[in-house]
């Protein structure tokens, strides 16, 4: 209910429409996207170390996160060609990534800092390790955006659009 209304009230004041205005013109748009989603934390969520010897080579395991389609749907209100305008759009995006790890000899350690301090007091061992690990993750983004805005033209070719707005 208190979605409804929020939503009632952004298309309220997204678009004031004045049936007096010659130029005024609503356009309702709709883009497909293909994203693929990139997390800085997602890099690096388990290592597999093998068990020392005169060389090691330390596998950095990272969620994978495949190209995943959403939608941005909205109407924009503009008055004339080049003043300023009121875009409101929605943006639905979802996405998962997994992974999993098992190892028979060494062991699965976390990055993280605070597992390196987990019983390993003198700083001689990589903390607690594990045989299998496994990560989940499920992405929704879902965002509405209000922007004010003007395009300004610079030459015939080059077009610049200022924008201010709110995000939620």
């Amino acid at each position: 209910m208190k979605k409804g209304i929020l939503i009632a009230t952004l298309l309220a004041i997204a678009l004031p429409l004045h049936a007096n205005e010659q130029h005024a013109s609503n356009t309702i748009f709709a883009e497909a996207l293909l994203w693929k989603l990139r997390e800085g934390s997602a890099d690096n969520w388990a290592q597999e170390i093998p068990p020392s010897g005169t060389t090691q080579t330390v596998n950095v395991l990272r969620v994978p996160f495949k190209w995943s389609p959403g939608v941005r749907l909205g109407i924009r209100h503009s008055k004339c060609h080049q003043c300023w305008d009121t875009t409101f759009s929605f943006t639905g995006f979802k996405t998962k990534g997994t992974d999993q790890a098992a190892v028979s000899s060494g062991g699965i350690y976390s990055p993280f800092l605070g597992n390196f301090f987990i019983n390993n007091a003198n700083g001689a061992n990589f903390g607690p390790n594990y045989y299998n690990a496994g990560i989940n993750w499920k992405v929704n983004f879902n965002i509405f955006d209000l922007e004010f805005g003007r395009t300004f033209a610079v030459n015939q070719t080059l077009h610049i659009r200022s924008f201010v707005g709110l995000k939620g």
